[in-house]
C-alpha cells in the first residue's frame, strides 16, 4: 500500500488516481495475477480514476479471465479479441462513481 500512495503522491493529483489508467502487455504471467489485480485496485481506491484500459496479447494464460476480475469495479468491455494470426486484445473498464454521500465526508 505505501508504493502505491508513493506512486499516486507523483502524480500530483492530491494523492488521487489518474482518470485513465493503462496497462499493455503485463498480462503473461498469471501467477502475478493478483499481485496485479492488488495494485490496480489500490490505485483505484484512492478515488479520481474513471477508466482501466487493457492491451493484451493471447498467451492462453486466462487473460480475458483476469479482466473479468474487475466487474464488481464496473462495465468491462472487450473490444476486440485478435484473431488466430494478430492476438492482440482490447478491453476498459468503465468504472463506477461512488455517490455523493460516499464522496463528502461526514
Amino acid at each position: 500500500r505505501a508504493q502505491a500512495a508513493a506512486a499516486l503522491a507523483r502524480l500530483d493529483n492530491g494523492g488521487r488516481c489518474a482518470s485513465i489508467v493503462v496497462f499493455s502487455d503485463v498480462l503473461y504471467d498469471n501467477c502475478n495475477f493478483d499481485a496485479l489485480e492488488s495494485t490496480l485496485r489500490q490505485c483505484v481506491a484512492h478515488g479520481g480514476c474513471d477508466w482501466l484500459v487493457a492491451s493484451w496479447k493471447d498467451r492462453e494464460q486466462g487473460e480475458e479471465e483476469f479482466i473479468q476480475r474487475f466487474n464488481d469495479l464496473g462495465d468491462v468491455q472487450i473490444l476486440w479479441r485478435g484473431g488466430e494470426n494478430d492476438r492482440l486484445n482490447l478491453a476498459t473498464i468503465q468504472l463506477q462513481r461512488a455517490s455523493a454521500a460516499e464522496e463528502s465526508p461526514e
